[in-house]
């Protein structure tokens, strides 16, 4: 899956951290593009001018480092543990939990103001867009760590998402939301009035990029995290899927839900990035 060039490249030239934006944005057309709304691991890791690796560790431990102040607010948090009461009484439909779990993460925000959050809006974020991606909400973690949550509705028509091993793809969603991330953590957007549009300065600094992006699906969340060290010579994207869990109103789990709220709120890093 081979990507157009985008700057000049001679035999054994590395990339540079100000160059890795010229290949993102490509890179992000092409998933756009392809008519599918899930993508075969396999194959994304033919892609050829940034390296990609996928990776399943959804078999693997997993320890949050969440602060005590959190997970307090996390399990006082009434919309997640207590769903019956309050003003949004009851559970939502087996399509509607990532309204659920968001109204959940307002409520804990409440509590432990450590976090900001905002809209998927702005440059690169206004083109991740699509009639079957909604509730799209970000979260600041940290300068390099920035976490996501949304809705992908592409299973109710895709039908291979259903027959195939929800362990073998990554959703389009996903990878946009990784990519689109990556490229604002990489650069502040400046305004330019006279052009009419935003310009992008280099912030980063050093070490790893990461995003995690919990994807509400039917009756289910899946969890992928990317990295990418664009300090690197040669940058590599790491997707890995984390975890799968059911979350439907027939067999509501808050345990399950709290874990939701924990991935979103306070993930470890990814292996590669530890």
């Amino acid at each position: 899956m081979p990507l157009a060039p985008v700057v000049p490249k001679t035999p054994g030239q590395p990339y540079r951290p100000e160059c890795l934006g010229w290949y993102l944005i490509p890179l992000f057309k092409l998933y756009i593009s392809y008519a599918p709304d899930s993508f075969p691991c396999d194959w994304l890791e033919k892609t050829e001018d940034i390296k990609v690796k996928c990776i399943d560790s959804t078999g693997d431990k997993v320890e949050f480092p969440t602060p005590p102040e959190l997970l307090k607010a996390i399990r006082k948090c009434e919309r997640i543990n207590h769903p019956e009461k309050g003003l949004f009484s009851g559970l939502p439909s087996n399509w509607g939990f990532s309204g659920f779990i968001q109204t959940g993460a307002y409520q804990v925000l409440d509590e432990y103001r450590s976090i900001e959050h905002g809209e998927f809006s702005g440059p690169m974020f206004n083109k991740y867009t699509a009639w079957y991606i909604t509730r799209t909400l970000l979260f600041y973690l940290e300068k390099n760590h920035w976490s996501c949550i949304m809705r992908d509705h592409s299973s109710a028509y895709e039908l291979s998402q259903v027959k195939n091993d929800p362990k073998s793809y990554l959703l389009r969603s996903e990878l946009l939301a990784a990519i689109s991330i990556f490229y604002r953590q990489l650069h502040d957007m400046v305004w330019n009035p006279r052009v009419e549009k935003y310009k992008p300065i280099l912030r980063y600094k050093e070490g790893f990029l990461t995003a995690t992006v919990v994807t509400f699906i039917h009756r289910r969340a899946r969890v992928v995290q990317a990295s990418i060290n664009p300090s690197e010579t040669y940058p590599m994207i790491t997707f890995t899927l984390r975890a799968i869990y059911d979350l439907n109103a027939e067999k509501y789990d808050q345990e399950v839900a709290c874990t939701v709220l924990q991935w979103i709120l306070s993930p470890p890093e990814p292996a590669e990035v530890d």
